[in-house]
């Protein structure tokens, strides 16, 4: 199923949503994308244009918003330039589409716009959150995969993000096959004694292929994390929430020579901008080994007109976001509870 915003003059003209210029353009993206037309519903958010066109006007103020609530019903609220889009227009509008969505019963919904994104799942930003896979968040209503992109509108305003929006709409044509989400259960290690440092050594030294990335602050490496496989990953700290993860000079040797051991060895390294880690671990004297497969450098081979981030690949090759768009910016604490 396909969400979109509110209808245009050719929508309201004609009866039926994604009309006029804004649908010729959604035809041609489904077509590059292989998907026919009768595979999927359209609907829209709201069935009624607002005032010229224009969701402000029936925006309100958010310090409004508890006053606004009709009889105390949840809802997502749509953020609109000054304020959300009022609750009454809100419960109504959900309402219809609530019941277009049952009758559906679609395996995906591709959210178009940033509106569609809100109403659904109460997330709001789809230039960061295009392609990764969300969940449908409505009062008393089953969870169903939601997968945001740029509304058809956006594409002919700015005609370089069209090639996302096919790529998201490939990827919704692979999630439309089950309604399950395609999640992996990963084990991640990220607060090491010394202890497991040689185990992990050991262990990670003896793949065949090891994915790595480092994350930096300050000219130094704040950690780096090896993954033997798509389920387990190990970090090895240095900073942690802004201070000294090891408790001596001699315990951070220990941790250092952990990492260049494994760097050095003989398995393949698969990393993004390998330039970049490996400028780094030159100048702490470690020499990394057969780095041979570079994701970002593939991607670029393959799709160079596309962007090449961690975070555009992993919107397109997985679903999960980046963990970057998961944390406060500018926030350097996390809570993970650890496995025993």
């Amino acid at each position: 199923m396909l969400v979109g915003e509110s209808p245009t003059t050719a929508d309201d003209a004609k009866g039926a949503p994604f009309m006029g210029a804004p649908g010729q353009e959604l035809m041609s993206i489904l077509e590059d994308a292989g998907i026919k037309r009768y595979d999927l519903s359209l609907s829209l958010v709201f069935k009624e244009r607002p005032p010229n066109n224009d969701l402000q006007n029936w925006g309100i103020p958010r310090k409004d918003l508890r006053a606004e609530r009709v009889e105390g019903r949840p809802f997502n609220p749509i953020p609109v330039r000054k304020g959300v889009v009022a609750p009454s227009r809100v419960h109504g509008a959900l309402e219809v589409l609530q019941a277009e969505i049952l009758a559906c019963a679609p395996n995906v919904i591709v959210a178009c716009g940033n509106v569609a994104l809100a109403a659904l799942t109460g997330a709001a930003g789809v230039g960061k959150l295009r392609g990764s896979l969300h969940f449908t968040n409505l009062p008393g209503f089953p969870p169903i995969k939601v997968l945001p992109t740029y509304a058809p509108a956006m594409v002919l305003r700015q005609y370089e993000v069209r090639s996302h929006v096919v790529m998201d709409f490939m990827k919704a044509k692979r999630e439309s096959e089950s309604p399950t989400a395609n999640l992996l259960n990963r084990k991640l290690y990220i607060e090491p004694t010394l202890e497991d440092l040689s185990a992990w050594v050991k262990y990670l030294t003896a793949q065949p292929f090891l994915a790595s990335d480092i994350e930096t602050r300050r000219r130094q490496i704040t950690c780096i994390g090896f993954s033997p496989s798509p389920t387990e990953a190990f970090v090895i700290p240095f900073w942690l929430n802004g201070k000294n993860y090891w408790q001596s000079v001699e315990e951070e040797m220990v941790a250092y020579k952990a990492v260049k051991e494994i760097c050095e060895c003989e398995a393949v390294k698969i990393g993004q901008n390998f330039i970049y880690d490996a400028s780094y671990l030159y100048s702490y004297g470690i020499r990394p080994k057969n780095m041979l497969e570079d994701t970002m450098l593939k991607h670029h081979a393959l799709y160079p007109a596309l962007p090449k981030s961690l975070a555009f690949l992993g919107s397109l090759y997985c679903n999960e976001r980046a963990w970057k768009q998961w944390r406060v910016r500018g926030d350097e604490t996390f809570e993970l509870k650890r496995e025993e």
